[in-house]
């Protein structure tokens, strides 16, 4: 896009400023001037009506073109940021000298012997107003040497105005950034609205499927069920939103579910079974208070549910090492014959030669102990059988005579 005075759209102003005349608006001026001339300091002002680059635009560039008028000598003019409003009919020195960044914001290399064309890179400046809304224009200066002439916009040849050319990208409802009055990422303000709260269980490159033919939903049936489930079996009862479905060789990894709660985690992607992706879940509650007779040795006990803040532990002898655990042969799910996890840490009892269960800790599926030791029935135990399936097994089991 082309600011330049004259161009349908475009709003410019410019002025120079004289130290020898500090009350003197020169905004009806031909000529922009930096330097010294005539014996005294001259800055000029140009501003250019950005308001058409909506917020939050990415400027990919800006770039001012002034004409300069011949000379001999070569010099430096520099570029600052302007800090505070003008305008070109009121703007003197006295007004507006000192009204600019001391920092350089850009440069212009003004050559000898040249009536042409130059340029400044002006893109940092330009997104600074674009992310600020403070767009007050730029002042030029340089050493009090020699002065440096531009045409102003009252320039009667339209094409030697000044005229600034800006390049940018406008934000979107799908660029990843949160911008343009959104409320989230890509959502809320002039976008759709944005999902209720909740949590994305789903990393990048991540969905969830359904065991079967290497095609479809099978066993989930469709996005949403399978959505659901990812949700429930992460520990939330409730699906909020959920994303893009596609084969799974179109992710990097898929968790596909043999039945509702049971899922074969990071199987990859290696056939075109569905899946399911940007899933958000909700209803989360916080983990319930600690309690003396929540099954778990915590607060403070010595065993589970006793000593500390509890009742005092009955004597006992703790059979299962960290990481150990006691389950039963069979489906590779449930306590299968032990029937739970109370019978289950009996037995365990009794097959170390303890009469009496004095308390056990928690139950959780084989892969996530260390090491299981499986009943074949009551008194025939398998030995260090291991962890590879989900047989459910129990620990923290404390016995006694």
């Amino acid at each position: 896009m082309d600011v330049q005075r004259g161009l349908p759209g475009s709003a410019v102003e410019d002025t120079f400023l004289d130290a020898a005349a500090p009350t003197h608006a020169s905004g009806d001026s031909l000529v922009l001037y930096s330097g010294l001339s005539s014996g005294s300091e001259k800055r000029s002002l140009l501003k250019f009506d950005l308001g058409f680059i909506p917020a939050g635009s990415v400027i990919d560039s800006a770039t001012l073109k002034l004409y300069q008028i011949w000379r001999n000598g070569e010099s430096t003019v520099r570029v600052h940021r302007v800090t505070e409003p003008w305008s070109e009919s009121t703007a003197t020195w006295a007004s507006s000298a000192s009204s600019h960044d001391a920092a350089v914001a850009s440069t212009i290399a003004a050559p000898s012997q040249l009536a042409g064309f130059v340029t400044s890179d002006l893109t940092a400046l330009v997104q600074g107003w674009s992310d600020a809304g403070d767009n007050h224009g730029i002042a030029l200066e340089e050493d009090l040497v020699l002065k440096t002439e531009f045409k102003s916009s009252e320039e009667a040849n339209a094409a030697r105005r000044p005229m600034l050319s800006v390049c940018y990208t406008a934000p979107t409802c799908d660029d990843g950034v949160q911008n343009q009055g959104e409320s989230g990422v890509d959502c809320g303000g002039p976008c759709d609205a944005c999902p209720p709260a909740g949590v994305r269980i789903t990393a990048p490159g991540q969905a969830y499927g359904h065991h079967g033919a290497c095609e479809g939903w099978n066993g989930c049936g469709d996005a949403a069920t399978c959505a659901l489930w990812a949700c429930e079996i992460n520990g939330y009862p409730s699906l909020v939103s959920y994303g893009a479905d596609a084969p799974c060789t179109e992710f990097d990894n898929c968790n596909l579910f043999y039945a509702q709660g049971d899922i074969e985690w990071n199987w990859g992607n290696w056939c075109e079974v569905r899946g399911v992706t940007d899933i958000v879940c909700g209803g989360a509650e916080p983990p319930p208070d600690p309690t003396c007779d929540d099954g778990v040795q915590n607060q403070g006990e010595e065993l589970v549910d006793c000593g500390g803040p509890c009742a005092a532990c009955p004597g006992g002898v703790l059979i299962t090492a960290p990481g150990e655990a006691y389950g039963h042969h069979g489906a590779c799910e449930g306590w299968n014959e032990c029937g739970d996890a109370a019978t289950c840490a009996l037995w365990a009892c009794e097959v170390n030669g303890y009469s009496q269960l004095v308390s056990y800790g928690p139950d959780a599926p084989c892969t996530e102990f260390d090491n299981c030791h499986l009943f074949i029935s009551q008194g025939n135990i398998d030995w260090n059988w291991g962890n590879s399936c989900e047989v459910r097994g129990v620990t923290g089991v404390v016995c006694a005579n």
